[in-house]
């Protein structure tokens, strides 16, 4: 394909949600990777799939259509606010560079937002047992498998902090990004795009604000807008706006899922405008008050209550359904009764190092429970023989 100022896609997941969802190659990196391939056996809705038997995607397919939605958002900004550009604004080869920059760290940092998930996703982090492995900071630190890197991107944590998939995810991604960044031909600092993931806590590249500084001129359409601000104010506010585009209340991972669960589901509750949606959001930021957030236009406002009451439909019918509620009560059960000092033994040795990591899916604990119940059948078979 021809080199566009978004890049040169190199391949094509072709995906039942939103049609192609193509790559680009230093993408094709991080998706290869044995921790990012580790999503494919990780389902997005944990038990769902017991009441709504086409609920069976996986993280993995929902991190790509995250990725592609983050792309097409800022595809759609960008085009939208050179579109209302004053007309002596010029766009530099300077400006497509840094288009090109902080669409990478964006797409990258939407690619890799749920890498950090466990076994049963949320449902997983709820157990008594397993919260207290996740409140042992040693834990996540060996993971990381450098003091100054844990402290660098973890910052120093409280004796009573239970960490979270969101933490796990933050070191995921910069194991994969170094990986894949080792070739030396990688179009991003790492650093940048662990900023724009939850729980980040350094600091941004100079690249980043050279670029941040660019991208304000585009919002607003005219040359040096920047340059009456505070170049750290610009570039905090435009990784802040881009943060929330991945976790906030309205942002790509959510406008994916309530897509990918609506589509496997059966159930339409989840469907919204998301082209009128994507069409009408800009940039928010208020240089008074350093206030930044979402801004949604006048006409935008009728799609924009779609998307949220599509929302509550879904939780409503969906993962509040009482079977599903009745699904999770019997996986935390399993979970309790599988409890074990083996077992406890071994989850840390998987929270506690990246190469085990690969391998803490579903599966395993699905595999245990088929164990558990065998054990069962043949004690009680064997007491009914003695009897």
């Amino acid at each position: 394909m021809a080199q566009t100022a978004f890049g040169s896609l190199s391949s094509q997941f072709m995906d039942p949600v939103h049609g192609g969802i193509g790559a680009l190659q230093h993408e094709l990196s991080c998706i290869d990777h044995e921790l990012f391939q580790r999503l494919r056996f990780i389902l997005q809705n944990d038990v769902a799939h017991f009441v709504f038997p086409g609920v069976s995607h996986t993280r993995f397919s929902h991190s790509l259509g995250v990725m592609h939605l983050a792309g097409r958002l800022y595809r759609v900004l960008i085009e939208q606010y050179l579109a209302e550009a004053e007309q002596d604004f010029h766009c530099s080869q300077e400006h497509l560079k840094a288009i090109y920059y902080i669409y990478c760290c964006f797409r990258l940092a939407a690619l890799l937002h749920d890498t950090g998930h466990f076994p049963f996703s949320h449902e997983f982090e709820r157990i008594d047992f397993i919260q207290d492995s996740l409140a042992d900071s040693s834990l996540l630190k060996q993971f990381w498998g450098s003091d100054e890197l844990s402290l660098r991107y973890l910052g120093k944590t409280s004796t009573n902090q239970v960490f979270a998939h969101e933490d796990y995810s933050l070191a995921i991604a910069y194991k994969i990004l170094h990986k894949a960044s080792a070739s030396g031909d990688f179009p991003v600092e790492i650093d940048d795009v662990l900023a724009l993931m939850e729980n980040s806590c350094h600091a941004s590249s100079p690249r980043w604000l050279q670029s941040s500084c660019l991208l304000y001129d585009i919002i607003q359409g005219k040359e040096g807008a920047s340059a009456a601000l505070e170049p750290d104010f610009v570039a905090g506010a435009i990784r802040k706006f881009f943060s929330l585009m991945i976790s906030g209340e309205i942002d790509v991972d959510k406008m994916d899922y309530l897509l990918r669960d609506s589509y496997f589901s059966g159930a339409k509750y989840g469907l919204y405008n998301l082209d009128h949606l994507l069409s009408t959001l800009r940039v928010g930021i208020n240089v008074h008050t350093g206030w930044v957030g979402l801004s949604v236009l006048e006409k935008g406002v009728p799609a924009l209550e779609d998307f949220v009451y599509s929302r509550f439909q879904l939780y409503q019918n969906m993962w509040s359904h009482k079977a599903v509620v009745g699904a999770k009560v019997l996986l935390a059960d399993a979970l309790a009764e599988s409890e074990s000092e083996a077992l406890l033994t071994e989850i840390r040795s998987y929270l506690s190092c990246s190469e085990k990591f690969c391998y803490f899916t579903d599966h395993y604990f699905l595999e245990l429970f088929r164990k558990l119940a065998l054990e069962k059948h043949q004690n009680a078979t064997d007491s009914a023989e003695a009897r």
